[in-house]
């Protein structure tokens, strides 16, 4: 009765040690680290895509295993979470001899690697001695029959689900349609977190936050009832042997009277410039009009976006040909971003 009282204890406490031991999530974008190999003392820079994770280290970093050696490393800003995870601290050496729960939980995770035949029943004999060292031999670390903190947490988390670290996704993938033909720098907008709404047939997009200025009204009279759509970001256009990303406007007018927009006032802060349309389509729908301009931003346009954030606001007048439309303001961070981007 004691002997499946404490295999059943030892069981729990394996499930609930490893359980503890959750996996941290590296960031994406990150590109490797640098750690140090806990025997000699070298930093090395490990870059792969797979690695065992133990647990913390006295000093509050990590300690990993890679190809048969033990590494410490920070990891300072790339990781979220790998809360309650085995302190190296917290483990004393077992060797033959020892006793106690500790035992058995080591035990319990020889016996789930198929080390180890019989009970977990806490007491570090002969078998448990062979079983380490067959361990130690296998994972290429150094054999001494005793299960250090290091393995003991090496034994811990081969038992719990291995933590895989995902090879960095290649940023700049959701932009291979343009990204071998652009003419500026892509690096800053392929970290910036925009997507880009391409049409290839077209040769046209926009990379931007997917997020729409939407405005409604009318004056009085049916025929002035509309509702505006605006779009800030980088427009895309294809122009064959290279593709064109310039800072600019989207914007979509349905109306009973055509808008016939003519150009755009933006204004943060002091700073103010009036842009004309660069591009303009228009389609029927019922008795409504649906008219699509491109407004396409030059450098000092741009300055007025990067004004945004500080100014705390960006303000919009479209001029059409029969009447203008006040817009409320957009995002002020995201429009700042824009005209960072656009150089």
């Amino acid at each position: 009765m004691k002997k499946l009282i404490s295999l059943l204890t030892a069981a729990l406490m394996l499930l609930l040690t490893a359980a503890n031991a959750m996996p941290v999530t590296l960031l994406k974008g990150s590109e490797g680290f640098e750690a140090v190999n806990m025997e000699t003392g070298e930093t090395a820079a490990l870059d792969t895509v797979s690695f065992q994770l133990l647990g913390r280290s006295g000093d509050g970093g990590y300690i990993l295993f890679y190809d048969g050696a033990f590494y410490t490393a920070p990891l300072t800003g790339l990781v979220t979470g790998g809360m309650g995870l085995p302190s190296a601290d917290d483990l004393e050496t077992l060797s033959r001899g020892s006793r106690g729960d500790a035992v058995a939980v080591m035990q319990a995770a020889l016996k789930a690697l198929g080390y180890l035949s019989g009970s977990a029943d806490g007491d570090f004999g002969k078998k448990s001695e062979q079983a380490v060292s067959d361990f130690q031999k296998d994972m290429d670390i150094t054999v001494t029959g005793e299960a250090d903190a290091l393995t003991q947490m090496l034994l811990i988390s081969m038992t719990a689900e291995p933590w895989v670290q995902e090879e960095p996704a290649d940023p700049s993938k959701p932009f291979e349609a343009i990204r071998d033909r652009v003419t500026i720098d892509m690096a800053p907008i392929y970290e910036s977190g925009l997507t880009l709404d391409y049409d290839d047939m077209e040769g046209e997009g926009l990379i931007s936050d997917g997020s729409v200025i939407t405005s409604s009204g009318t004056s009085g009279a049916d025929i002035d009832r509309y509702s505006l759509e605006v779009r800030i970001g980088l427009c895309v256009r294809d122009e064959g042997a290279e593709v064109r990303v310039q800072p600019g406007l989207v914007i979509t007018c349905t109306s009973m009277r055509r808008l016939m927009l003519q150009d755009v006032v933006l204004k943060a802060g002091d700073k103010r410039v009036t842009v004309n349309v660069t591009e303009s389509a228009t389609a029927l729908s019922g008795a409504e009009t649906k008219e699509t301009d491109v407004v396409l931003l030059d450098a000092e346009a741009a300055e007025v976006l990067k004004n945004a954030a500080e100014a705390g606001e960006l303000r919009l007048r479209l001029h059409g040909k029969y009447q203008s439309y006040d817009v409320e303001s957009a995002d002020p961070a995201y429009a700042a971003l824009v005209g960072q981007l656009a150089g």
